[in-house]
């Protein structure tokens, strides 16, 4: 399985690391919500695989950003 993916931001923290997915995407609620699953699938790969890597607990976290 290939995926390919970026991680908008990582932090380093006492406990492990903390990933954060920002999505912008410009939707009435109910798409969001359609959309969310996907999102969540993708974020839990990018967290399986950096623990994977790292060797550590990675905490990861969607952030929805409504631009104005």
């Amino acid at each position: 399985v290939l995926i390919e993916g970026v991680i908008d931001a990582v932090v380093s923290t006492d406990s492990g690391m903390s990933i954060v997915d920002w999505k912008t995407d410009d939707v009435d609620e109910s798409a969001w919500k359609s959309r969310v699953a996907g999102y969540e699938s993708q974020i839990g790969a990018y967290r399986d695989m950096l623990a994977a890597l790292c060797g550590t607990t990675v905490n990861a976290k969607l952030e929805r950003v409504r631009l104005v």
